[in-house]
């Protein structure tokens, strides 16, 4: 969310450790144009090199505290995303939908959404277009949240601090 900007509803999950498995397609696997001279399984394997490098499944951890929920910024970026607004489309204790817009060299537009299946589950979806000249990719990612508990101590890495 962007600074002072009210909200209908926290997010109705546990601050603490969680665990995000993020899964990333970027745009679709563009075949290359000598493919049809392939014998079919050389083929196969090129198309499934393509679709492996197309998609990025990471695992993290995050530590959410409950001024983070409070203010809209629980996995919405929280202005650790440099050049980068967000802007609140609607949100209640199940559920946030998010227009997200950067500039700069790279363009970027597009939408997050986070549903609280329960208070120590989450799932979610972020479609963004980026534009950098003239090319343009849509990438969509998913994600599932699952809270680890109260004490963040053992997290090793932590968020940038937020820049006034």
């Amino acid at each position: 969310m962007t600074a002072g900007s009210a909200l209908a509803e926290p997010l109705k999950v546990k601050p603490g450790l969680w665990e995000i498995t993020t899964t990333v397609k970027h745009g679709d696997v563009v075949l290359p144009p000598n493919i049809n001279q392939l014998t079919p399984e050389q083929r196969v394997k090129v198309e499934a090199k393509l679709a492996e490098r197309n998609q990025q499944v990471s695992v993290k951890q995050s530590c959410l505290t409950q001024a983070q929920l409070d203010k809209g910024e629980a996995f919405m970026g929280g202005g650790h995303h440099q050049g980068c607004s967000n802007k609140a489309v609607s949100q209640t204790g199940k559920e946030w939908v998010t227009a997200m817009e950067c500039s700069g060299k790279i363009k970027a537009k597009g939408e997050i959404r986070i549903k609280a299946e329960d208070n120590e589950h989450m799932a979610g979806t972020i479609t963004m277009t980026t534009k950098n000249g003239d090319k343009e990719d849509t990438m969509k990612s998913s994600l599932t949240s699952k809270w680890l508990g109260a004490d963040c101590s053992s997290l090793t890495e932590k968020a940038p601090a937020k820049k006034k």
